[in-house]
């Protein structure tokens, strides 16, 4: 069965249960978008797409994507994997993705994002594999865009918390590195990262090491947001209460990075970190981050 070019919009209880393929490439050319949807079931989908694969959206400051379980999908980008945004008017909550692979991305594999005025908080990704992603492997962003889609909209400051990623195996993953990052004055909240093993391309430089990362609160959150990131693996910034337990970070090629780079963090807890450095370069490096923790393994 071949299902192309549908989108499943405002409607709640839908169940999507049934093989997708979308081998177009070309750009909004997305693979399945849920826009400001409820009470969704995906599951068991295979998709392979031009643009981003499986997409959450919110056009209006009234809408929401509320109770939505996307479970046993396989896919394929040339675009991102599994994506929130970034049309990000109104509200994400209680969502979650789990047992899936995502593969060939040529950018982000898992990408929650908020920069028009989203709420984003409850959301939770799970048992994920991820091989060959050309962009951060993940991608948290709460930015400030402000785009509004209806002539009456006012823009707003969105907000991003409850996030968590657990039992995350990768390979291949771009020397971009992965980032968490808020704005200043504005924080991402409340992230754990649990059971984590990605392998990286690496090839970082001393001086990708040393590299300020620019804020680009209005920019399109991607992989070139911010560029090569001064650590390979994590890259954490104007965020509160994040957690990082049993994480394994390596590279194929030497990096001359640390593995996490934290800047303007309230409250990390770390236990279990397991990251290959070259001789001389520290795993963490913390800028401006109070209330660290490291705890004993769990």
């Amino acid at each position: 069965m071949v299902l192309d070019g549908f989108r499943i919009e405002s409607r709640e209880n839908p169940d999507i249960e049934k093989p997708r393929f979308a081998d177009a490439k070309g750009r909004n050319n997305d693979g399945v978008d849920l826009i400001d949807c409820q009470q969704v079931r995906m599951s068991n989908c295979f998709i392979n797409s031009g643009d981003d694969s499986i997409v959450l959206k919110s056009w209006s400051p009234d809408g929401v994507c509320r109770d939505i379980t996307i479970a046993n999908c396989v896919v394929s980008s040339n675009a991102s994997g599994i994506k929130f945004g970034t049309e990000t008017a109104g509200a994400f909550e209680d969502i979650v993705v789990q047992n899936c692979t995502v593969f060939d991305t040529r950018c982000e594999g898992l990408a929650v994002l908020t920069v028009d005025g989203a709420r984003i908080e409850r959301v939770s990704f799970s048992n994920i594999a991820l091989r060959n992603i050309k962009g951060n492997a993940i991608l948290v962003r709460l930015g400030a865009r402000n785009r509004t889609y209806r002539k009456d909209a006012v823009a707003k400051q969105g907000s991003l918390k409850d996030v968590m990623f657990s039992q995350i195996q990768g390979t291949r993953i771009s020397n971009l590195g992965n980032a968490i990052s808020g704005v200043p004055g504005q924080c991402v909240e409340n992230v754990v990262l649990r059971d984590i093993n990605l392998e990286f391309t690496g090839g970082g430089t001393a001086e990708d090491a040393k590299r300020s990362v620019p804020e680009n609160v209005a920019g399109y959150p991607g992989g070139k947001l911010f560029g090569t990131l001064p650590s390979y693996g994590f890259f954490v910034r104007h965020a509160k209460s994040v957690v990082m337990e049993n994480i394994r970070l390596t590279f194929a090629t030497d990096d001359h990075r640390p593995a996490v780079v934290c800047e303007d963090v309230e409250g990390l807890a770390l236990s279990g970190l397991k990251a290959r450095t070259l001789p001389g370069i520290n795993p963490v490096r913390l800028i401006k981050t109070t209330q660290f923790e490291e705890r004993a393994n769990p």
